[in-house]
């Protein structure tokens, strides 16, 4: 990890509690369609080529999930998308051959004030008003956040947590098998920066991220780190950036900011002490010059001796 200053470092190894963006941090950020339903009068053919079209642009992991599978089964997507409209946070909207169609999660439907639900934990198709049908993904976990929560108690780390813009369900198949112990889903990045600034209040937080959306809570978070993929104003935004991807490595840098302070505090007791006791020397008539030298010069020398432990 790239840590942006050695300010940083206390605030790294004093942190108690660990809180998580989910999609592209503790997961891939990858996704694959799990199941894919009609429920209206449209097949799925025909609900793919339309929500392929709408999609055909993004670099959103749904996005790049559905154009896989459109190319998969060789759907081009016929027709021109108007008054095409991304919230984020909710889903997408456009005007397809004449057809209004809504793509989006569960406060996408109440944004739209369509009540009826078909799977909770689903993408909706809604096509004039109606809900056509609907889309489950599933998202690859990072193998090496496999055993990150009980490495990061070992070094000290309390609580682990999950604040993500996705479905409780989503987040919470992710939390149980990975063992983390609090989720705070369908949050929006304002609502997100709230919960970080609630946590604060409790313990020292560290929070890792990686998207647009993230760079106000990696500013906010006592320690915020970047993924090495992560957007250009995340990593302007954030304390440390990952060198690679692999948030596997956390705990041991953790680890390694604890030791780091505790040899600077070591070094600057060892240097008090030391010029304390040549000064009653001094004071006492009692110490030559050469003592006086080593209390300089030599306690400088030995701190920096010392520090070298770190490497260790």
């Amino acid at each position: 990890m790239l840590v942006k200053g050695t300010k940083h470092i206390e605030n790294l190894a004093k942190a108690k509690q660990v809180a998580f963006d989910k999609t592209g941090t503790i997961t891939t950020g990858k996704m694959k369609i799990e199941e894919f339903n009609s429920v209206g009068n449209y097949t799925k053919e025909e609900l793919l080529q339309d929500v392929f079209l709408l999609e055909k642009n993004s670099n959103h992991p749904i996005a790049i999930a559905i154009q896989q599978k459109g190319k998969e089964q060789n759907i081009e997507g016929s027709g021109e998308v108007e008054q095409y409209e991304e919230i984020a946070g909710y889903g997408i909207r456009g005007k397809i051959n004449g057809k209004q169609i809504l793509f989006g999660n569960t406060k996408w439907l109440e944004k739209n004030k369509i009540k009826e639900l078909v799977e909770k934990s689903a993408n909706y198709i809604i096509i004039n008003g109606k809900i056509e049908g609907y889309i489950t993904f599933q998202e690859e976990i990072r193998k090496d956040a496999q055993n990150i929560v009980e490495k990061l108690k070992q070094v000290g780390i309390k609580e682990t947590v999950i604040l993500t813009g996705d479905t409780l369900e989503n987040a919470n198949k992710i939390a149980q098998i990975l063992g983390i112990s609090k989720v705070f889903a369908s949050l929006l990045p304002k609502q997100k920066l709230e919960k970080v600034r609630e946590l604060k209040q409790n313990a020292k937080i560290l929070f890792v991220g990686d998207g647009i959306n993230d760079s106000p809570v990696l500013a906010e978070a006592d320690f915020g780190i970047a993924m090495k993929e992560a957007a250009d104003i995340a990593e302007i935004a954030a304390d440390g950036i990952l060198l690679t991807n692999h948030i596997g490595i956390l705990p041991s840098t953790i680890a390694i900011a604890k030791k780091t302070m505790r040899i600077v505090k070591e070094n600057i007791l060892f240097s008090l002490v030391a010029k304390v006791f040549v000064l009653i020397l001094g004071l006492l008539g009692i110490a030559p010059v050469w003592l006086a030298v080593i209390a300089d010069t030599g306690v400088s020398l030995l701190t920096v001796l010392n520090s070298i432990r770190i490497l260790a």
